[in-house]
């Protein structure tokens, strides 16, 4: 008999043993945080942490070099978790995370069991194409066009950062004089992550027009309109506009349709943050609150807000999803035979 064959057989017969027993330790586990996520006005919305507990939770977090029973490591978990804001409670009112549905973990669940890896085509065919017509669809339902397209990220950080280096590779392209020429306009109530990924870009402050915003927290178009005037009589390039569909503050929504107008008549790219407010394109009676969302060049937009999906679950759409593709694509020798097929 192959030895090796025997071994192979001998490690699953072992593995399936412990895996079965490790299971039912799961089960329990998963029973109990359901039980947990069910909405209850008894526990505190925001963790009160003492200094004590605040040092109990370092020196545990300190790895040790023993092995630790499955159960024990679970009831640690179980007991770190609770020192968190709870996102289902009741009165949960004053952030924009939302309580993700039971389906949404379930299926973070199956999905991290599965440990797909996506990055290619070839190596995950059946997740990509999920990927591709969900964000196909999410695009048609902002308005764009059929040919839009768009891919998952990480978060609305980084479906924003996506966004604003598709911006810059479209609209001034690989020439050094024309980055530095560059000029990038946002409101003040525009996500932070939005002037930190334009500085990850390589852009100085001086390049970033900070525009104030009206009583509602909406960019002032006269402002937009006067600050763009001005740098093309200083001969900048006039290269993106940022508006923002549900700010963090207000959910104040910049009146897109105005802002279109000016992105179309200087040449430049529109982007909308819609990570919060994206999602009202999916409710009928409050759709046209955001029907300009459709004039959009790219738009960002978190599941994990009122797609009621669990962290992290950002989008970036474009409304010519080549231009994902001409800005991003890149080769490997280890992708080559990918490339080729």
């Amino acid at each position: 008999m192959d030895p090796i064959g025997r071994s192979l057989d001998l490690l699953h017969d072992q593995y399936l043993s412990k895996a079965k027993e490790e299971l039912d330790k799961l089960v329990s586990v998963g029973s109990s945080v359901f039980d947990y996520q069910q909405p209850s006005r008894k526990r505190l919305i925001v963790p009160q942490v003492t200094e004590a507990e605040e040092n109990l939770f370092r020196i545990k977090a300190v790895p040790s070099r023993q092995p630790r029973p499955l159960g024990d490591v679970i009831t640690d978990a179980e007991h770190i978790f609770t020192a968190r804001t709870q996102v289902n409670h009741p009165r949960f009112l004053a952030f924009i995370p939302a309580v993700p549905s039971p389906v949404s973990w379930l299926g973070g669940v199956i999905n991290d069991a599965y440990n797909t890896f996506c990055s290619t085509w070839a190596a995950s065919p059946g997740v990509n194409a999920v990927e591709v017509s969900l964000c196909g669809w999410l695009a048609l339902q902002i308005g764009l066009p059929s040919d839009a397209g768009g891919v998952f990220t990480s978060g609305g950080s980084m479906a924003n950062l996506t966004a604003l280096v598709m911006a810059r590779h479209q609209k001034l392209g690989n020439d050094l004089r024309a980055r530095a020429l560059g000029v990038a306009y946002i409101s003040d109530q525009a996500h932070f992550c939005i002037k930190k990924g334009l500085h990850i870009m390589g852009l100085f402050p001086e390049q970033i027009r900070v525009l104030p915003s009206d009583i509602r927290g909406c960019m002032k178009i006269s402002e937009l309109r006067k600050a763009v005037q001005d740098d093309v009589q200083k001969r900048k390039l006039p290269f993106l506009v940022v508006a923002t569909c549900g700010t963090t503050n207000t959910g104040g929504i910049d009146q897109l349709g105005e802002i279109a107008d000016l992105a179309e008549t200087f040449g430049m790219w529109l982007h909308v943050d819609g990570a919060y407010g994206a999602s009202v394109s999916l409710c009928q009676p409050r759709r046209h609150l955001v029907r300009d969302l459709a004039r959009a060049d790219s738009v960002a937009w978190d599941a994990h807000k009122w797609l009621f999906q669990t962290y992290g679950c950002g989008i970036v759409l474009a409304r010519n999803k080549a231009h994902l593709r001409t800005t991003f694509t890149t080769t490997a020798d280890y992708i080559r035979d990918l490339d080729i097929q």
